[in-house]
C-alpha cells in the first residue's frame, strides 16, 4: 500500500512537472521583431502590425502570460544574430529561402511579398535582368533578404550600401532623394507604407524590378523544441481556418 502511495505520488509530480515544462517553455520564448510595416511597426507608441497582432493571437491561444508588451523592437542585424545563437528566441517577419532554410525552425506560412528594386521616378532608370542591376548602387539592410539575394546573384558587394540600426526604410528612401544610391532593395508594401507615413508623394518612387515574391515567417532558433513549435504552428493554422488570421490582415491592407 505505501509503495503504490509512493508511486502515485511520483507519477503526479512527474504529470505536474511536464505540463509545467511545457508552460515555461511558451513563456520563456524571446519575441523579437523589427520596424517593417505593414507587418511590424510601432504607431501611437503601440507595437503592431500583421505578424504582432497575430502573434499575440497565438499566444492567448496557447494560454502564455506573454502579451504584447513581451515582444522587443530591435533592429534587424541584432535580431538576426540573436536568433541565431539563443536558445528559445523568436524573431519576426522573416522571409523563408534556401540559404535560411536549416538555421531556423520555421511557423508560418503569415503571409507573402514582393520584394522590389524601388527607383525615383525622374531618375527613370529601366532594368530587365539581374545582369543590368550590376552597374547601380544599390541600398540594403544588413543581414536582410534583399542583401543575401543580391550578393548569391553575383552582384559585387562594394556596390551594396548595407544600412543596420533604426528607421533603416526612411533612410534608405533619404539616400535614394539624395542620389547616394541608385535602387533600394526592400518589400514593396514595406516601402509604401513608410511613404504614406511621412505623408510622401508615392508618385515619387516606383519599383522598376521585381526580385521575387515570397512567404514570410516566424523564425525560431533552431534548438527550440519540434514540439513548441508544432504548438505555434497549430495554433496559427486554426486563426487560419476560423477566420481570425484574414481579419487581421484586413486591417493592414
Amino acid at each position: 500500500m505505501i509503495k503504490n502511495y509512493i508511486f502515485s505520488l511520483a507519477f503526479c509530480f512527474c504529470a505536474s512537472f511536464s505540463i509545467h515544462s511545457f508552460s515555461q517553455s511558451v513563456d520563456d520564448i524571446s519575441f523579437m521583431t523589427e520596424n517593417y510595416p505593414p507587418f511590424n511597426f510601432v504607431e501611437n507608441n503601440k507595437l503592431q502590425g500583421v505578424s504582432v497582432d497575430l502573434m499575440v493571437e497565438i499566444l492567448k491561444a496557447l494560454k502564455s502570460t506573454q502579451t504584447r508588451n513581451s515582444i522587443d523592437l530591435v533592429p534587424w542585424a541584432r535580431g538576426y544574430m540573436n536568433v541565431l545563437s539563443k536558445k528559445n528566441a523568436c524573431l519576426f517577419t522573416m522571409t523563408r529561402t534556401k540559404e535560411r532554410e536549416n538555421k531556423f525552425k520555421w511557423v508560418g506560412p503569415i503571409t507573402s511579398t514582393v520584394f522590389s528594386l524601388i527607383a525615383k521616378v525622374d531618375r527613370h532608370i529601366t532594368i530587365n535582368s539581374l545582369e543590368e542591376i550590376k552597374p547601380f548602387h544599390v541600398g540594403v539592410i544588413k543581414n536582410d533578404w534583399g542583401e543575401r539575394f543580391l550578393v548569391n546573384s553575383g552582384v559585387d558587394v562594394n556596390k551594396l550600401d548595407s544600412l543596420a540600426g533604426t528607421n533603416v526604410i526612411l533612410r534608405s528612401l533619404q539616400k535614394l532623394d539624395l542620389k547616394r544610391i541608385d535602387l533600394f532593395a526592400y518589400s514593396l508594401n514595406a516601402v509604401r507604407w513608410e511613404l504614406k507615413k511621412n505623408k510622401v508623394s508615392q508618385l515619387d518612387y516606383e519599383s522598376v524590378y521585381t526580385l521575387q515574391k515570397s512567404d514570410v515567417y516566424y523564425a525560431f532558433n533552431k534548438d527550440t523544441s519540434d514540439e513548441l513549435v508544432q504548438k505555434f504552428q497549430l495554433a496559427l493554422d486554426t486563426l487560419k481556418k476560423h477566420g481570425g488570421h484574414q481579419k487581421i490582415l484586413n486591417q493592414y491592407y
